[in-house]
């Protein structure tokens, strides 16, 4: 593990462009979380100054920093959610007066309405493609959960008619359902 004076003297070898993905990694990072990009990038420094987080020797330096950055968010975010639900909590049991109430589960007979409604979906998708036979095939793998490579073997075609057939399929879907599909 590195030495508080050797996690300075990296600080200080930083270029300006690094700070500058730091600085995008720790936007990327805080969002939902209580940090600014500044605070969590101040942060992550502070608890590798302070020992709190350990940087180990043979870790990169930038992404020792990036992956405290992103640990330090992750646990502010799960903290705010504990908050809020807790909060949601108390809510619930001053308006129910601590009675119970309903699981936001769905029931079986929802369960059995959703399979039923994606089924009747499937089933006006497909058949909007019975004059495409490439294009149906490519579906057909997809809703198999095939991979692009498996379903190009199967049909013998390339990565250019792979795409093609998936650009024709989007269209024809969006121009079918454009304002989403309604059961």
């Amino acid at each position: 593990m590195l030495e508080r004076i050797e996690i300075i003297e990296r600080l200080k070898a930083l270029s300006k462009t690094d700070m500058v993905r730091l600085g995008k990694v720790a936007a990327h990072h805080c969002l939902g979380s209580e940090y600014t990009p500044d605070d969590l990038l101040n942060e992550a420094i502070r608890r590798m100054l302070d020992g709190t987080r350990e940087v180990p020797r043979e870790q990169p330096f930038m992404a020792c920093l990036c992956e405290n950055m992103r640990s330090i968010a992750s646990a502010s975010r799960k903290h705010e959610r504990t908050l809020v639900m807790e909060s949601i909590h108390a809510d619930v049991e001053a308006e129910t007066g601590g009675r119970e109430i309903p699981s936001p589960d769905p029931t079986p007979e929802q369960v059995v309405m959703s399979h039923d409604s994606c089924a009747k979906l499937e089933r006006q998708i497909i058949d909007l493609f019975n004059e495409d036979e490439e294009a149906l095939m490519v579906l057909m793998g997809k809703l198999d959960g095939l991979e692009p490579g498996a379903i190009q073997q199967l049909l013998g075609i390339d990565d250019k008619m792979y795409a093609t057939a998936l650009r024709r399929i989007r269209r024809t879907i969006d121009k079918k359902f454009p304002q989403g599909w309604k059961p």
